[in-house]
């Protein structure tokens, strides 16, 4: 099984999936409304479960997307998954790798909590 957490934002969305021991597998950023994530995750393994920060003003349409293609999903609360604050201006770089981390912690905090019927 693998875990795909989802930093989703207005214009663009970053999966990061992780396996059980938290080793990073892949990462995929796409535009909103941009087709193809699911396909994607499938192409990794079929056994998934996704991750994404409860701010359903944002993400549901991917949740109802996710649901409707009977993904499993699991809201992580945004307390979890706020970044540390930085104080000074920062690189493209630096802010698609801090994107790319928050993921992969959504990530792996799904996979450490029980599955139920495990």
């Amino acid at each position: 099984m693998i875990v795909i957490g989802v930093d989703v934002h207005k214009h663009w969305l970053t999966a990061v999936a992780v396996d059980q021991t938290g080793r990073l597998l892949a990462e995929r950023t796409l535009e909103s409304g941009e087709d193809g994530l699911v396909a994607w995750a499938s192409e990794l393994d079929s056994e998934r479960l996704w991750a994404v920060e409860d701010c359903r003003h944002v993400t549901g349409a991917l949740e109802r997307e996710l649901v409707a293609a009977g993904e499993r999903l699991l809201r992580v609360p945004p307390k979890l998954t706020a970044p540390g604050a930085a104080g000074r201006q920062v690189t493209r770089e630096i802010r698609l790798d801090r994107r790319a981390r928050r993921c992969q912690s959504l990530a792996e905090r799904a996979a450490s909590r029980p599955t139920p019927g495990r």
